[in-house]
């Protein structure tokens, strides 16, 4: 399975990265690519995403390229989940949050994390 997909969740599209069982350098090439999928989008803020991060072997290099495409990402971002993070990713992850001004958003499986982001990118009523 490709590791940056656009899938379909409810009525939004739904970026998926699979960083899992990656090492820094691969991770860095993936999470690049998740721009280049989103820059044939419309910048409407319309679109989910979901980071798969199981066994995800993380370095300082990982953390700012995560946090450099986060930010590049925001204008099709509406709602983030991660799913697979330690301990320690769940601390790397709430400074990337406040760095990038986006939510960080972690959970134990996929099923929840998709359950967040429906209801997260549901249209206000």
């Amino acid at each position: 399975m490709e590791r940056v997909r656009m899938e379909t969740l409810g009525n939004r599209r739904l970026l998926v990265t699979d960083l899992s069982d990656l090492g820094p350098d691969e991770a860095r090439l993936v999470l690049q690519q998740t721009h280049l999928e989103l820059s044939r989008l419309p910048r409407e803020r319309t679109v989910l995403s979901l980071a798969i991060v199981r066994n995800l072997r993380m370095d300082a290099t990982v953390t700012e390229e995560m946090k450099r495409v986060m930010k590049l990402n925001s204008p099709w971002v509406v709602a983030g989940a991660i799913v697979g993070v330690s301990t320690i990713g769940r601390v790397i992850g709430r400074g990337m949050a406040m760095v990038t001004g986006r939510g960080f958003n972690a959970f134990g499986s996929e099923e929840e994390a998709k359950a967040f982001l429906l209801k997260a990118g549901a249209p206000a009523a």
